[in-house]
């Protein structure tokens, strides 16, 4: 096993080699001319990276496998899309910037099937998450139920949010098996399709929270300027906006079919919840509200209902 990285988001697993390269480098695959592989896991979104990859390493590697994204597809406001779903136009470039993430998958797709033919795998994931998830997304509720258990907590109100995580170990565990037993294609690697409200009372019973839950409506959240889905003071995997309302809801049968386990959400959540308590519940978070900004919108927002409910009063 050799992990081709920069090193920047930590060590690599016990027992794998680590090949440190930074990518933007000229000619930094030349380090790997005299390498073959059994098989090579491409995990970039740069289509710049993809091609030098590919055309480094394809003609001495049996096995390829491309993990793209469901953000490749073009539109996200209906459910159960599948593999068939019609895709964003690829990017038109070799270096892509945050906001055209979908695009320069769609483009690294494109090199990887026209290098290898048939001869590749291609996952679209959707949320990643599980202990280790450095994005803070998939452990934010957890966490701050574990934090504080008796506080009121602040939901966002909506019916019609879903999250879908995939554990990082089962997609890891797919690919394995997956390039094992020469499996190539294209497939939706996603978790179990949850209703948001679900999802944060699952948090809730793992973390052990007690407390009141106080719904707000996402609006007057968004006014004072919480994000939805994903940052620093935000609500965390909710997903808010209409043409991102089948997000959570992507159609992942075809990969369950060729193997793909999933294990429950509720063991993702507690093994999620473990390695958030080793980082520290009260750490600053890439994800999520902080309990201090979490205490200032609720007590504004009561503020104003106690005005509002003042003036109606004869």
């Amino acid at each position: 096993m050799t992990c081709v990285a920069r090193g920047a988001s930590g060590p690599v697993p016990k027992g794998a080699r680590h090949l440190v390269l930074d990518r933007s480098q000229l000619d930094a695959l030349s380090a790997l001319n005299e390498e073959s592989f059994d098989a090579v896991v491409e995990l970039t979104w740069q289509p710049r990276f993809a091609r030098e990859a590919l055309a480094a390493l394809s003609n001495k590697t049996e096995r390829w496998c491309f993990v793209s994204s469901v953000s490749a597809y073009a539109n996200h406001d209906v459910s159960e899309m599948d593999e068939s779903t019609q895709l964003l136009d690829p990017l038109d470039g070799d270096d892509a910037t945050i906001e055209f993430y979908g695009e320069a998958k769609v483009a690294c797709e494109q090199a990887t099937i026209l290098a290898r033919g048939s001869r590749c795998l291609i996952l679209r994931p959707g949320l990643i998450g599980g202990p280790g998830d450095v994005s803070d997304r998939s452990g934010a509720w957890v966490a701050r139920c574990a934090q504080d258990p008796t506080a009121p907590l602040l939901v966002p109100r909506s019916p019609s949010s879903f999250v879908q995580v995939i554990d990082g170990r089962d997609l890891a565990e797919f690919i394995v098996v997956a390039l094992t037993n020469d499996l190539v294609g294209t497939f939706n690697t996603v978790g179990e399709s949850v209703a948001f409200s679900e999802f944060v009372a699952l948090s809730r019973r793992v973390g052990g929270h007690t407390g009141e839950v106080r719904q707000v409506d996402w609006p007057w959240l968004k006014d004072r300027g919480v994000q939805s889905w994903a940052g620093p003071q935000s609500m965390a995997c909710f997903v808010a906006e209409a043409e991102m309302a089948g997000w959570g809801s992507v159609n992942g049968e075809t990969a369950r079919s060729h193997g793909l386990n999933l294990r429950s959400l509720e063991a993702t959540i507690t093994d999620t919840l473990a390695d958030e308590q080793l980082r520290g519940l009260g750490r600053a978070r890439r994800a999520g509200l902080s309990l201090d900004r979490e205490r200032q919108l609720l007590a504004q927002f009561s503020l104003e209902i106690s005005k509002g409910n003042d003036q109606e009063s004869p």
